[in-house]
């Protein structure tokens, strides 16, 4: 069963999976990028102190997923910013625009639940099913 925020962790041999489900195209973006944050941190630990914009780009949905929970994985592993929360601002024609708050990854403070390595094309597929959108998503670990 789908938790009221979108999304539930599957079982996928060694690597992490996410059900997501939301009644648009947006919120299912936005539900599989706090999936997606959720299985890596433990979020009670991190505080909204600032905010990173997310801009992508795609030829088409499941590209345009990936590209934008690339990014996020991105800002964490790089950039050194733990996520706390992610929303959709704007997604028209394959772009996304969306904000990531959060604040500077601290060793000691922020709990690292899962390392992820990349987000997988795996079976990828979002689709339309009594009037909700809903996709799995792979990651590897």
């Amino acid at each position: 069963m789908i938790k009221e925020n979108g999304w539930k962790e599957i079982e996928h041999d060694a690597d992490l999976g996410l059900h997501v489900k939301a009644q648009s195209v947006p919120m299912l973006f936005q539900n599989a990028a706090n999936g997606m944050i959720n299985l890596m941190l433990d979020v009670a630990g991190i505080e909204a102190r600032s905010q990173e914009t997310v801009e992508v780009e795609a030829t088409d949905g499941e590209g345009l997923l990936i590209e934008w929970l690339e990014e996020i994985l991105f800002l964490f592993e790089v950039e050194k910013f733990a996520p706390f929360q992610a929303e959709v601002l704007r997604f028209k024609n394959y772009a996304l625009t969306g904000s990531v708050r959060g604040e500077r990854y601290a060793p000691k403070k922020h709990e690292v639940k899962n390392s992820i390595k990349a987000v997988t094309w795996h079976n990828l597929l979002i689709k339309k099913s009594d009037g909700f959108y809903e996709t799995r998503i792979i990651f590897d670990v």
